[in-house]
């Protein structure tokens, strides 16, 4: 009976500790991962996460629907699995664009933006 016991509570402990590895080291169980991602890009769907507080998002989004994606704003306070979920769901993103724009594409995306800024700042 007690080896019963001591066998059930090592199969919830390891249970346990694989899926708290899970949640923590890859987001699994988060809304953005890599799984999500493939999900997203296969309904058409194309988003990049951002976390933090954007720096002007309309000259973001203004760049990014002239590469067909769109920024999506998480926000500031996050938690470890989502900014590990978030990655992995923008790696998933970043090589399917590059894959349909070309390796450059994030260098130009952040030109366009720095340059739209710049002009918006000269113009206040």
């Amino acid at each position: 009976m007690k080896k019963k016991i001591s066998y059930c509570l090592l199969g919830v402990l390891l249970f346990a500790g694989l899926y708290v590895w899970l949640r923590v080291s890859f987001g699994l169980f988060t809304p953005y991962n890599s799984w999500t991602a493939r999900q997203d890009l296969k309904k058409g769907k194309v988003q990049y996460i951002a976390i933090g507080l954007p720096v002007m998002p309309q000259v973001r989004n203004q760049v990014a629907q002239q590469y067909e994606f769109e920024y999506n704003y998480v926000g500031c306070v996050v938690t470890t699995e989502l900014l590990n979920g978030s990655e992995y769901y923008n790696q998933e993103v970043k090589a399917y664009l590059e894959k349909k724009y070309g390796e450059g594409m994030w260098e130009n995306i952040k030109r366009k933006c720095d340059s739209l800024i710049a002009a918006n700042a000269i113009d206040k």
